[in-house]
């Protein structure tokens, strides 16, 4: 399969499981923010999934890179970027952007939030 196709598949799964929730841009030290809203797949981990860093309570998000670059939001600046999830803010933990990749295309993000 080719990038292309891989990505449809992508954007149908997203579109017919995820839902909606929302990066949380803070400006600074301040309490001025900005929202971005897209979709995601919300997955919770297992119990066996429960080691390091990943506690009880975690979920891990699957975002399109597309998605997201839409935004204009850099989720490398994670000190500064908040996940609300069913209107629960969620601060990000870890976001990996090699796992999703087809021949060196970014697909989606794999985002840690917990909090």
């Amino acid at each position: 399969m080719t990038p292309a196709e891989i990505k449809a598949e992508y954007l149908d799964a997203i579109s017919t499981v995820g839902e909606d929730v929302v990066i949380r841009t803070y400006m600074g030290t301040s309490e001025t923010y900005d929202d971005k809203t897209v979709r995601a797949r919300v997955v919770e981990f297992n119990p066996d999934q429960l080691v390091g860093a990943i506690v009880q309570g975690d979920r891990k998000l699957i975002m399109l890179a597309e998605d997201v670059e839409s935004t204009g939001v850099t989720l490398a600046a994670t000190q500064n970027c908040k996940i609300l999830v069913r209107g629960r803010e969620l601060q990000v933990k870890a976001v990996d952007d090699s796992s999703r990749r087809v021949q060196g295309v970014l697909m989606a993000y794999e985002i840690t939030v917990g909090g």
